[in-house]
C-alpha cells in the first residue's frame, strides 16, 4: 500500500516515470505475496496510459478486468471496462 501511495504522490506531482516505478514495485510485491492485484494493476495501467504507452496500458487494464471478474467485483470490473474504453478511444 505504501508503494502505491508513493506512486500516487509521484503521479500527482507530474513524475509519471517515478509513479510507474512505484506502481511496478507494488504490483511485483502483490504478485509475490498473493495480495490484491486489482488496484496495483489499475494504477500501473493508468500511469502507462498517461505516458502514451497504450498497448502496455491496455494489457494491464484487461488483466485488471480479469482479476475483478474472478473476484466477483462488479464495481472494479466496471471501472476496468471504462478504462479499457478510454484507452481505445
Amino acid at each position: 500500500r505504501t508503494l502505491s501511495n508513493l506512486g500516487v504522490a509521484y503521479n500527482g506531482s507530474g513524475d509519471l516515470a517515478g509513479a510507474t516505478r512505484q506502481f511496478e514495485a507494488a504490483l511485483r510485491l502483490a504478485r509475490e505475496h498473493g495480495l490484491d492485484l486489482g488496484s496495483p494493476l489499475n494504477n500501473l495501467a493508468y500511469a502507462l496510459r498517461e505516458q502514451g504507452r497504450l498497448d502496455e496500458a491496455l494489457a494491464m487494464f484487461e488483466e485488471t478486468l480479469e482479476v475483478q471478474r474472478a473476484e466477483n467485483d462488479a464495481e472494479g470490473a466496471a471501472v476496468a471496462q471504462k478504462n479499457i474504453g478510454e484507452t481505445l478511444v
